[in-house]
């Protein structure tokens, strides 16, 4: 039931009109006496003590909410949309830890929380890019070693077929311009199958 009675000094209004001022519910003004962001002062009514407010008040706390920024509903769905949420559950006694290990560092248990999870996540990233690059060293190796290799393996055919043509009756100079001359085509030809090796596999 709402009041009807003005009250007794005019520097003061009744509730009803001062959430009317304000632009929110009754149940919204009471709220923001419990908040301490509004004084309520009891007159006496015809049945009971009705609260009644200064109207100076009234008038900053309503000059001091005209001048905060106001965003859109839209706005606001759409940045907790681009911030998903997660939990998980605990056993109390695990809580009790992540609550005392909190106020150490003067953090809510929850702020405390994800700054594990991010420290759990920074140190996951530096785990995997060191075994990655541990692994890219090892192939390197591997790499280095094959690489070697087949020069050795090479120079042992160069040096085994210059030997065969030297028995079939050419001379050494004539062996190594053979050999010369041939692996340096096959090595053409290599290159050439290589490159349209590589082309095809763009093309996929």
């Amino acid at each position: 039931m709402g009041e009807t009675n003005q009250p007794q000094n005019s520097a003061f209004m009744i509730q009803k009109d001062a959430a009317d001022l304000l632009g929110v519910s009754i149940r919204s003004l009471q709220r923001l006496v419990q908040q301490g962001k509004l004084t309520a002062t009891y007159e006496r009514g015809k049945t009971r003590s009705v609260p009644v407010f200064d109207r100076n008040e009234i008038e900053a706390l309503r000059v001091e909410t005209c001048n905060r920024p106001v965003y859109s509903q839209k706005r606001v769905r759409g940045e907790h949309a681009r911030k998903p949420t997660f939990g998980f559950r605990a056993a109390p006694e695990e809580i009790q830890r992540l609550s005392g290990e909190a106020a150490r560092f003067g953090m809510r248990p929850s702020e405390y929380a994800r700054h594990l999870v991010q420290l759990g996540l920074e140190s996951g990233f530096r785990k995997e890019a060191d075994r990655l690059s541990k692994e890219i060293a090892s192939l390197q190796t591997q790499i280095a070693s094959l690489t070697e290799l087949l020069r050795v393996l090479r120079k042992d055919v160069e040096d085994t077929t210059e030997i065969v043509l030297e028995f079939s009756g050419l001379s050494a100079d004539e062996a190594r311009c053979w050999v010369d001359e041939n692996l340096r085509l096959l090595d053409q030809r290599r290159s050439t199958a290589l490159a349209v090796r590589g082309k095809k596999g763009q093309e996929q």
